[in-house]
């Protein structure tokens, strides 16, 4: 049988427990009794907050994107903003995936300092340069590579 019910459930655990029966008949768990489901119907391990799950939802997101995807970076700004109410989370999430636009209308919105914005672009700037560099070089390796091949 796949579907029992939550008296069912308790009298199961008590009888493996070696625990006395309930003593009211009904079919809610006691207050200090956990009621199996992970607190989703009021026991003592009671769900975290929203915030907190919402935070690490967003840390769940990041850790399993490759590095510096910028789609997985501003899901994770998205639920810090809606379901963590973190502006300013959202905007290092925002911020550690380059999306500076996004990071700056955000802080705005919010109405946090936008300096953190300039600061952190003003931080990355060199190692962006130095990566524009590298890219083009790669560009004009490739481009005599295929201009060897085609005629």
């Amino acid at each position: 049988r796949v579907f029992f019910s939550l008296r069912e459930e308790r009298e199961r655990r008590r009888e493996l427990d070696g625990a006395a029966a309930d003593d009211d008949g009904t079919d809610a768990p006691d207050a200090e009794e956990d009621d199996g489901f992970g607190g989703l119907f009021g026991g003592p391990s009671a769900p975290e907050t929203l915030p907190d799950v919402a935070r690490e939802v967003a840390d769940e997101i990041l850790a399993r994107a490759p590095a510096l995807c910028r789609t997985a970076h501003a899901d994770a700004a998205r639920v810090l903003l809606d379901y963590a109410a973190d502006p300013p989370a959202a905007v290092d999430a925002l911020l550690d995936g380059r999306l500076w636009t996004d990071a700056h209308r955000v802080s705005l919105q919010t109405r946090q300092p936008a300096s953190r914005v300039t600061d952190r672009a003003a931080e990355c700037a060199p190692e962006l340069a130095e990566e524009a560099l590298s890219r083009a070089a790669e560009f004009v390796a490739g481009n005599l590579r295929y201009a060897a091949v085609v005629p």
